[in-house]
């Protein structure tokens, strides 16, 4: 009788590690068209058609989890598409389900297409940071690099731990940011009307999970 409530804790344990459904996010900006690139991280092709340039990227039970080696400086990338599968776009819809363990700081990165060069900094991205402080408010920023600028900060509560949904658009110029639902934060950005290709993921801290990533185009 013993073992019963052992299992229902590992099984507790075990759910604990997806994301429990996440509430639906409503665009800001225009409506989701045609649905341009998913991926779960559970197909048997998830390896293959996910690129992974990051210090350290592991595709495991359908979660993608990237960690920066302490030794290493420099933050680590991950490109979830590579750039020959993914058409470059303009205006788009980005969601992402991801779990946040520990400070530091990660974000989506926009970059024109073609080949990245090293040492060249994104046109725009939508970073998120957490104090080392505990109960610290975790830092939503929106970053404009022609030239750098900061074009809208927001502080918000996210607990390590938890699952979060973020639903990223972009259409004529304007970026707009909502997590789990919540008051969009919203800025126009100088490259945001150039073309892109698929974002890539930066980050410099000890733990980030993704279970889901989508894009679609904006109508």
């Amino acid at each position: 009788m013993k073992s019963i409530p052992f299992l229902g804790a590992v099984l507790a344990f075990a759910a604990s590690l997806h994301a429990a459904p996440l509430p639906e996010i409503t665009p800001v900006l225009g409506q989701k068209g045609a649905l341009l690139y998913s991926s779960d991280f559970k197909a048997p092709d998830a390896k293959a058609t996910t690129r992974i340039t990051a210090a350290r990227a592991e595709i495991i039970d359908g979660l993608l989890h990237l960690h920066k080696l302490p030794e290493l400086t420099h933050p680590g990338i991950a490109r979830i598409s590579d750039a020959k599968d993914f058409a470059p776009l303009t205006d788009l819809i980005l969601q992402a389900d991801f779990r946040w363990e520990e400070k530091g700081r990660f974000s989506f990165q926009f970059k024109k297409p073609g080949r990245p060069e090293h040492g060249v900094p994104p046109e725009y991205s939508v970073t998120f940071a957490r104090s080392a402080v505990p109960g610290t408010p975790v830092i939503v920023q929106l970053t404009d690099n022609a030239p750098r600028a900061l074009v809208a900060r927001k502080e918000m509560t996210l607990e390590p731990g938890e699952w979060h949904r973020v639903l990223i658009e972009v259409r004529n110029g304007e970026v707009a940011v909502q997590v789990d639902g919540g008051k969009p934060l919203r800025g126009p950005c100088n490259l945001a009307s150039a073309p892109k290709s698929c974002p890539d993921i930066g980050f410099d801290n000890q733990g980030v999970t993704f279970e889901s990533f989508k894009i679609w185009a904006i109508q």
